[in-house]
């Protein structure tokens, strides 16, 4: 039986090549782009995980208005246990 359903579904895949190429990459692509951003994310999650205490982490800004021009600046630091 499940024989039968290949045979089938290769007889309408030959038939409407078109469509089925258009509907398989679509398919390929979405799940392309879903690895990439599940990669992506993973790899932004996975900071500071090495460390003992890498919740503790935080991140300043400081933001320094001069006469011309306005700047930015991160600082990443690190706030000390009392252990």
């Amino acid at each position: 039986m499940l024989k039968n359903y290949l045979h089938i579904t290769l007889r309408i895949l030959r038939k409407h090549i078109l469509y089925s190429s258009i509907n398989i990459f679509g398919f390929a692509l979405g799940i392309a782009c879903c690895l990439i951003i599940s990669f992506y994310v993973w790899h932004e999650w996975s900071y500071d995980r090495h460390y003992t205490h890498g919740e503790r982490f935080f991140r300043v800004k400081a933001e320094i208005q001069l006469e011309a021009e306005k700047i930015n600046s991160p600082n990443a630091s690190y706030s000390c246990p009392n252990d």
